[in-house]
């Protein structure tokens, strides 16, 4: 998942953060996934500019490439995520407190399972 930051994000900011989010603005900035909100995004370590990553708000963005929050849900209680409709991984919760991102959207399957099997007679798999 990847993030491009809007031209003219940082004048908002002051100080430290301000001189950090210059240096990527109109950047590909790619997501740690691990942990996923709805209006934040950490990322991944920059080299040179943020070695532990930095957060980046939604107002800040551009654009989205390979949003992993469509069809997925959130946890209230632990924070974990998973496929909308799914238990929680991460606690004994069940799926009383998972939270849809976007409510009512539902993840793309790959191209690889849409087309799984389908010439198997032709090649006779």
């Amino acid at each position: 998942m990847k993030v491009r930051i809007k031209g003219g994000a940082s004048a908002k900011y002051s100080a430290q953060y301000k001189t950090k989010l210059l240096k990527v603005e109109g950047q590909w900035l790619e997501i740690d996934t691990d942990y996923l909100f709805s209006s934040q995004f950490n990322t991944k370590p920059i080299p040179g500019i943020a070695d532990s990553g930095m957060r980046i708000y939604q107002s800040d963005i551009e654009a989205i490439e390979d949003d992993e929050r469509i069809g997925r849900s959130r946890c209230g209680y632990c924070g974990s995520w998973a496929d909308t409709g799914e238990s929680c991984k991460g606690c004994s919760k069940g799926t009383s407190e998972m939270k849809e991102f976007f409510p009512g959207t539902k993840r793309n399957v790959g191209m690889q399972s849409e087309v799984s099997g389908i010439f198997d007679d032709i090649i006779g798999a």
